[in-house]
């Protein structure tokens, strides 16, 4: 299997190149074309130039709402064109956006205050609300046509690197790069491990969240609210099972929901796929 390995940055824990993926018919996505990450307000200048020069960064691909982005715009860099393509409408997001993590303006609720209030509730169950999150990617058009305005920003970019991100890279972000994976014939077993790795990326920074959750809402709220903070197999699985019961196909929903057809997604694989190199 693929080794996964994040871009080394000083302010971004979870920015990853693509390349170098093998599909099952032994090709490999091209080093330096597909990036995947958090959001991109925490850069530093070098982290910046880094992605300008070093990968050749050429559009940055936006999944967040309106808000998100006001309070975490990202940073404007040279010779790069930003897309905004948000996965959710801004009403659907709920918790998972509630207002900033500064709870010092007035009528403001912090984050985890939203959280520890949603968890206070005996039957809360946080994976289970994680998993409908992800269910709705499918169960609304407008989520899975955002995804189909991303690959034709793909198969728009003739050179350089596209970098799509949203808060954490791991939700959005996530469901989009696996269906990228699929379309270019990456191996599900890959599929699943680039998914999960983000709980490997941001581990310290989940920690320190869950620390500070367990010290105003005690110990036992911390299991309720984890899911919120990192991914499980069965989210990504309950967006490909919902596509399969709802369309029949990965197949169909691309093309019908996407309006990726099967010449597009030729195009895609000959534009980001490239022959292995025997060492």
């Amino acid at each position: 299997m693929d080794r996964i390995e994040k871009i080394q940055m000083e302010g971004l824990a979870n920015t990853r190149d693509l390349g170098g993926f093998l599909t099952e018919d032994g090709r490999q996505i091209r080093p330096h074309r597909l990036l995947r990450s958090g959001e991109l307000y925490p850069a530093t200048e070098a982290d910046k130039k880094k992605l300008v020069e070093e990968y050749n960064l050429k559009t940055i691909v936006d999944f967040r709402d309106d808000m998100e982005c006001s309070q975490h715009p990202d940073p404007v860099l040279p010779g790069v064109k930003a897309v905004r393509i948000p996965i959710f409408r801004q009403e659907a997001l709920g918790i998972t956006r509630e207002e900033k993590a500064d709870a010092s303006e007035p009528g403001k609720k912090d984050l985890m205050a939203g959280l520890l209030e949603l968890a206070g509730n005996d039957t809360f169950d946080g994976s289970q609300y994680m998993a409908g999150l992800y269910a709705n990617m499918v169960d609304n058009d407008y989520s899975l046509s955002q995804y189909g305005r991303f690959f034709q920003v793909l198969l728009e970019q003739e050179d350089g690197a596209v970098l799509w991100h949203c808060s954490a890279g791991k939700d959005r972000v996530g469901v989009g790069t696996a269906l990228l994976l699929y379309v270019l014939g990456i191996p599900e077993e890959t599929i699943l491990k680039d998914y999960l790795m983000v709980n490997e990326f941001t581990f310290d920074e989940t920690e320190t969240v869950m620390q500070k959750a367990s010290a105003r809402g005690g110990e036992g709220i911390v299991a309720k609210i984890h899911p919120f903070f990192c991914v499980e197999e069965r989210f990504l699985r309950t967006v490909l099972e919902r596509i399969h019961t709802k369309y029949g196909s990965l197949e169909s929903c691309l093309e019908k929901e996407l309006g990726l057809t099967a010449q597009m997604r030729r195009q895609l694989q000959d534009m980001y796929l490239e022959p292995v190199v025997a060492q």
